[in-house]
């Protein structure tokens, strides 16, 4: 097996993990923010420390904080996967 053939087989095992992964987190971002749609209060709740609004087509529930920053790794993790998959793809491409 020479050396080129063993490189491009890393690049597509690299592009598949992330992009079957970017796919999978990005849905359980949207799973989890339609889940505090339907689920968080809709007045600020100073007890329960959900006071961070989250709208969704002007529907307005409140999170907490540890609700919003959890959202935000699965948003930003799926973008970072993504462009890992993109990344990859380049190479492979480069290298064939």
């Amino acid at each position: 097996m020479s050396n080129g053939s063993t490189s491009r087989r890393i690049w597509i095992v690299i592009l598949r993990v992330a992009g079957i992964g970017a796919l999978f987190t990005w849905f359980g971002f949207i799973g989890a923010f339609e889940h505090f749609d339907r689920t968080r209060p809709i007045k600020p709740d100073m007890v329960k420390k959900a006071v961070i609004p989250q709208n969704n087509h002007g529907h307005i529930v409140y999170l907490t904080e540890q609700e919003q920053e959890r959202l935000l790794a699965l948003q930003r993790t799926s973008i970072g996967l993504f462009l890992v998959a993109i990344f990859a793809a380049y190479f492979y491409k480069k290298s064939h």
